[in-house]
């Protein structure tokens, strides 16, 4: 078939963190972080979480497209920074059906990153996620049971991390500031019977125009048939689908050559719904300017390819507006 909330900047271990996420930091070997990441998806499904697509050895696919002299991408600066980048995106899906129930526009921050990386010549490796407090706070979720459910499943997430890691666990927080995190457009559509095939062909249009304009589709999720296939309730809607998608090249400029632990943001979530007994098909992508928003950011270069690129993105999904589909 890209990227989350960066903030200001502390130094751990000679390592710069991000605010707003959980850091499990250890001391490893490469080898041995390959192991573990290994059965990672096996673990994660023994206390109910979900793991989709997992995107390994992520700095092989940079290496292989800006250091080679015949590549098209080539960078003439490029340096080997990273000597393991993996992505995991995951979900605890009984907890995350209820979060979308009460608010479709919650797929910006689901399914949860689980990034995990080290640097060459550094002994240390580290695991990410975003903090729940943050997640909450950015979603403006005032539900005290929710909350408090949501944070739990993460509890269950850290205890498992820091105890198959043997890690120290560091982990910050700041007052946000006030921007919409997502955009959300609407196609009206057609009688009953011609439905099924008009989102067929508003998937293959929204696919198409992706690739075109050179993002890259990490995964894709039908989460109402996920739902449905495990009986959790999901009763407010007829269509629940998301992807997950990135710019290659600017994922590349800003873990292997800003900072790795940037990753935690990644990747931008686009999501596509229909209610039940509306005739509304709704879809919306996460912003990156709100993902940016708090970071003092010294690049104005990077800073100009944010913009850039969230206009792109508002770009297609504007002219996805103006399509027919049959």
């Amino acid at each position: 078939m890209s990227l989350y909330k960066i903030f200001l900047l502390l130094f751990i271990s000679s390592q710069t963190l991000f605010l707003n996420a959980s850091h499990f930091v250890f001391n490893t070997s490469t080898d041995k972080l390959i192991s573990i990441s290994n059965t990672f998806e096996d673990d994660l499904y023994t206390f109910g979480y979900t793991s989709y697509e997992a995107h390994k050895n992520i700095q092989e696919g940079y290496k292989k497209m800006f250091a080679d002299k015949n590549s098209p991408d080539f960078d003439q600066e490029y340096v080997d920074t990273l000597e393991y980048l993996h992505i995991f995106s995951v979900a605890q899906e009984d907890i995350l059906a209820k979060l979308l129930i009460r608010d479709p526009n919650l797929a910006v921050c689901f399914p949860l990153t689980l990034y995990m990386y080290k640097q060459i010549d550094k002994s240390e490796a580290f695991v990410s996620h975003l903090e729940p407090s943050y997640i909450l706070e950015s979603l403006s979720i005032k539900d005290n049971t929710l909350k408090k459910e949501f944070e739990d499943s993460l509890n269950s997430l850290d205890n498992y991390l820091e105890n198959k890691l043997v890690t120290k666990k560091k982990m910050q927080g700041k007052k946000l500031s006030t921007t919409e995190s997502y955009s959300t457009f609407n196609l009206t559509l057609p009688k009953q019977e011609a439905q099924r095939d008009f989102v067929d062909s508003f998937q293959d249009q929204l696919e198409k125009e992706l690739e075109e304009k050179g993002f890259v589709i990490m995964d894709y999720i039908d989460y109402h048939q996920s739902f449905q296939d495990k009986s959790i309730e999901f009763g407010r809607y007829e269509i629940y689908r998301v992807y997950t998608f990135c710019d290659f090249t600017f994922s590349y400029k800003l873990f292997a050559k800003t900072d790795p632990s940037l990753g935690v943001y990644a990747p931008c979530r686009l999501y596509i719904y229909k209610e039940k007994k509306s005739n509304k098909l709704v879809y919306g992508v996460s912003r990156l300017t709100h993902m940016f928003r708090d970071i003092k950011m010294k690049d104005k270069a990077l800073k100009n390819s944010i913009e850039f690129l969230e206009n792109k993105i508002e770009a297609i999904m504007q002219n996805l507006e103006s399509k027919k589909y049959e």
